[in-house]
């Protein structure tokens, strides 16, 4: 769950430090001793399914995740050169020279 809409709305409505800092801290130490204990009561088992899984799947899911981070860069930056191009035609109908 996002943070910053917390704590920009504590902010907002002017919550007391202390009441902020007592709340936001026993929140995350609550969050994180859950992870912590779900890792390790779960973790080996977790652990021992997914080498089974990756030994017969791994190079091929590796293989899925980089050609994905592939096509999501080149997409991102034809996205970028688009929009810098649109942003330079714009600037100079605006100001001819």
């Amino acid at each position: 769950m996002p943070l910053m809409p917390f704590t920009i709305a504590a902010g907002a409505m002017r919550m007391p430090r202390r009441k902020f800092y007592i709340s936001f801290l026993s929140s995350r130490f609550l969050r994180h001793a859950i992870f912590g204990w779900l890792g390790v009561h779960y973790g080996p088992h977790i652990l021992r399914l997914w080498n089974t899984f990756a030994d017969k799947w791994g190079v091929w899911i590796l293989s899925v995740l980089w050609v994905g981070i592939l096509f999501g860069a080149i997409y991102g930056i034809r996205a970028l050169i688009k929009t810098n191009s649109k942003q330079n035609v714009h600037r100079q109908s605006r100001h001819p020279d």
